[in-house]
Protein backbone atom coordinates (compact mmCIF):
# COMPACT_ATOMS: atom_id res chain seq x y z
CA UNK A 1 0.00 0.00 0.00
CA UNK A 2 0.95 3.96 -0.58
CA UNK A 3 2.05 5.98 1.94
CA UNK A 4 -0.61 8.71 3.06
CA UNK A 5 -0.43 12.12 3.93
CA UNK A 6 -1.17 13.98 7.04
CA UNK A 7 -2.12 17.62 7.09
CA UNK A 8 -0.63 19.54 9.99
CA UNK A 9 -0.83 23.39 11.26
CA UNK A 10 2.29 25.13 10.82
CA UNK A 11 1.88 25.52 15.07
CA UNK A 12 1.91 21.72 15.06
CA UNK A 13 5.03 21.81 12.54
CA UNK A 14 6.77 23.76 14.63
CA UNK A 15 6.15 22.00 17.46
CA UNK A 16 7.70 18.78 16.00
CA UNK A 17 10.49 20.49 14.80
CA UNK A 18 11.43 22.48 18.10
CA UNK A 19 9.44 21.12 20.60
CA UNK A 20 11.31 23.06 23.13
CA UNK A 21 10.42 26.47 22.13
CA UNK A 22 6.77 25.84 21.25
CA UNK A 23 5.16 28.26 23.67
CA UNK A 24 5.23 32.25 24.30
CA UNK A 25 4.89 33.44 27.29
CA UNK A 26 2.19 35.48 28.86
CA UNK A 27 3.17 39.23 28.53
CA UNK A 28 4.23 38.61 24.72
CA UNK A 29 2.95 40.96 22.29
CA UNK A 30 1.97 40.46 18.94
CA UNK A 31 0.75 42.46 15.88
CA UNK A 32 -2.80 40.81 14.49
CA UNK A 33 -5.23 42.41 11.88
CA UNK A 34 -7.86 45.01 12.71
CA UNK A 35 -10.19 42.39 10.92
CA UNK A 36 -9.36 39.64 13.20
CA UNK A 37 -9.29 41.60 16.45
CA UNK A 38 -13.09 43.43 15.11
CA UNK A 39 -14.12 39.47 14.92
CA UNK A 40 -13.12 38.71 18.10
CA UNK A 41 -13.94 41.04 20.40
CA UNK A 42 -17.60 41.43 17.88
CA UNK A 43 -17.10 45.39 17.94
CA UNK A 44 -16.58 46.68 14.56
CA UNK A 45 -15.18 49.68 15.31
CA UNK A 46 -11.75 47.99 15.27
CA UNK A 47 -11.85 48.26 11.12
CA UNK A 48 -11.96 51.57 10.91
CA UNK A 49 -8.70 53.96 10.98
CA UNK A 50 -5.66 53.96 9.02
CA UNK A 51 -3.91 51.21 10.54
CA UNK A 52 -4.32 47.66 9.42
CA UNK A 53 -2.97 46.34 12.60
CA UNK A 54 -2.98 46.58 16.36
CA UNK A 55 -0.47 45.22 19.16
CA UNK A 56 -1.95 42.21 21.27
CA UNK A 57 -1.03 41.17 24.51
CA UNK A 58 -0.65 37.35 25.17
CA UNK A 59 -2.59 36.91 28.45
CA UNK A 60 -1.33 33.87 29.64
CA UNK A 61 0.80 31.12 28.15
CA UNK A 62 -0.14 29.02 25.01
CA UNK A 63 -2.45 26.53 25.65
CA UNK A 64 -2.59 25.48 21.98
CA UNK A 65 -3.71 26.13 18.58
CA UNK A 66 -6.71 27.64 19.44
CA UNK A 67 -6.40 28.69 23.01
CA UNK A 68 -4.36 31.85 22.43
CA UNK A 69 -6.21 34.56 24.52
CA UNK A 70 -5.15 37.81 24.17
CA UNK A 71 -5.86 41.46 24.56
CA UNK A 72 -6.09 44.49 21.97
CA UNK A 73 -4.30 47.68 22.46
CA UNK A 74 -5.56 51.32 20.90
CA UNK A 75 -3.71 54.14 21.18
CA UNK A 76 -6.09 56.05 19.69
CA UNK A 77 -9.20 54.91 21.88
CA UNK A 78 -9.16 55.54 25.77
CA UNK A 79 -11.19 54.25 28.63
CA UNK A 80 -12.63 50.52 28.58
CA UNK A 81 -9.11 49.30 29.60
CA UNK A 82 -6.02 49.58 31.55
CA UNK A 83 -3.26 52.31 30.39
CA UNK A 84 0.23 50.93 31.53
CA UNK A 85 3.14 53.04 30.91
CA UNK A 86 4.32 52.96 27.27
CA UNK A 87 7.70 50.57 26.88
CA UNK A 88 11.10 52.08 26.65
CA UNK A 89 12.44 52.80 23.49
CA UNK A 90 15.52 51.14 23.61
CA UNK A 91 14.06 47.77 25.36
CA UNK A 92 13.18 45.96 21.52
CA UNK A 93 13.88 47.15 18.30
CA UNK A 94 10.90 45.44 16.92
CA UNK A 95 8.69 47.22 19.76
CA UNK A 96 6.51 50.05 19.05
CA UNK A 97 4.71 50.64 22.34
CA UNK A 98 6.64 53.34 22.94
CA UNK A 99 3.64 55.96 23.14
CA UNK A 100 0.18 56.24 25.77
CA UNK A 101 -2.28 53.63 25.04
CA UNK A 102 -5.17 51.55 26.51
CA UNK A 103 -5.20 47.81 26.97
CA UNK A 104 -8.74 46.73 26.68
CA UNK A 105 -10.10 44.42 29.20
CA UNK A 106 -12.37 42.42 26.98
CA UNK A 107 -10.07 39.83 24.97
CA UNK A 108 -10.68 37.09 22.52
CA UNK A 109 -8.93 33.43 21.56
CA UNK A 110 -7.10 33.48 18.63
CA UNK A 111 -5.44 30.84 16.96
CA UNK A 112 -1.94 30.05 17.64
CA UNK A 113 -0.95 30.59 14.09
CA UNK A 114 -2.40 33.95 13.83
CA UNK A 115 0.49 34.79 16.35
CA UNK A 116 3.23 32.75 14.65
CA UNK A 117 5.84 35.15 13.08
CA UNK A 118 4.18 38.34 14.62
CA UNK A 119 5.90 38.65 18.09
CA UNK A 120 6.68 42.28 19.10
CA UNK A 121 8.06 42.19 22.61
CA UNK A 122 7.97 40.93 25.71
CA UNK A 123 6.08 43.41 28.46
CA UNK A 124 8.54 44.50 30.90
CA UNK A 125 9.06 42.33 34.19
CA UNK A 126 8.34 45.34 36.45
CA UNK A 127 4.76 45.70 35.22
CA UNK A 128 1.67 45.33 36.64
CA UNK A 129 -0.64 45.28 33.38
CA UNK A 130 -0.94 40.58 33.48
CA UNK A 131 -1.92 40.96 37.09
CA UNK A 132 -4.49 43.92 36.57
CA UNK A 133 -5.85 41.76 33.53
CA UNK A 134 -6.38 38.95 35.25
CA UNK A 135 -8.38 40.74 37.95
CA UNK A 136 -10.54 42.57 35.59
CA UNK A 137 -10.70 39.70 33.08
CA UNK A 138 -13.85 40.06 30.53
CA UNK A 139 -13.91 36.97 28.13
CA UNK A 140 -15.95 37.37 25.17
Amino acid sequence: MGRGWTEVSSSDLWRQLLPDVDRYEAGTWFKLENAVIAAGVRDSSWTRGTGRVHPVILAAGMSGPAGCFVHPRSSTSPGGGIEPPPHDTRHDPSCNLDRRGWVKIRGFSVSEDLLFDNERCIEPSHSTLLSELGRRKKVT
